[in-house]
């Protein structure tokens, strides 16, 4: 008897559309959204922060020529002086989960084990329309309600890097939602 190693169509699978199509299939934007942002019956498990999106083409006010960096700004997002950078603040609903690096696989990340405390990443998940890029931050701020929050200003709680951008493709290459690998912002943005 041969190994069937093609997966039969069952009921469970007939209504799954590896490629999108709204009314065959799995949507899965609509289900980062869902997860995220809650609908109806839900919450959702998604959180606010805010994004500070760099223009690296160009020098802000606050750029040192001779240094080639801006005047010190704190990880917190104030400061004195500015950033090397203009920029924008957006708010965006995100998710994300602890990593840390072991010393036996070094700059590999891994998920962190339940009550494992020296966690120096963390994968924040974004949506599509975000199109995060390296030399962002990420802030999380002091707000807990489900409403976008208003007159958010700094000082922020936490402010992380972004080291790596991961887009998520369905199979037709449609970009579903981003995973970013950021470590802490310890000094500040120079």
């Amino acid at each position: 008897m041969a190994l069937d190693l093609f997966r039969k169509e069952t009921e469970d699978t007939i209504k799954v559309d590896r490629f999108g199509s709204r009314d065959r299939g799995i949507d899965l934007r609509d289900e980062f959204d869902c997860f995220v942002n809650g609908d109806q019956d839900n919450q959702g498990h998604g959180y606010w922060v805010v994004y500070r999106r760099f223009d690296t083409s160009q020098n802000s006010d606050s750029y040192n020529r001779t240094t080639g960096k801006g005047s010190y700004y704190k990880p917190t997002g104030e400061g004195v002086g500015g950033q090397s950078y203009p920029f924008e603040d957006e708010l965006v609903r995100t998710n994300k989960r602890a990593l840390t690096v072991t010393a036996s696989r070094f700059k590999v990340e891994q998920e962190t084990p339940l009550g494992n405390i020296p966690v120096v990443y963390r994968q924040f998940y974004l949506a599509h329309n975000v199109a995060p890029k390296q030399s962002d931050l990420i802030y999380e701020i002091a707000y807990e309600g489900v409403d976008e929050p208003t007159g958010i200003e700094p000082p922020y709680l936490q402010a992380w890097n972004i080291n790596l951008v991961e887009p998520f493709r369905s199979d037709g290459g449609r970009i579903e939602f981003y995973a970013c690998i950021c470590g802490i912002e310890v000094i500040g943005r120079q």
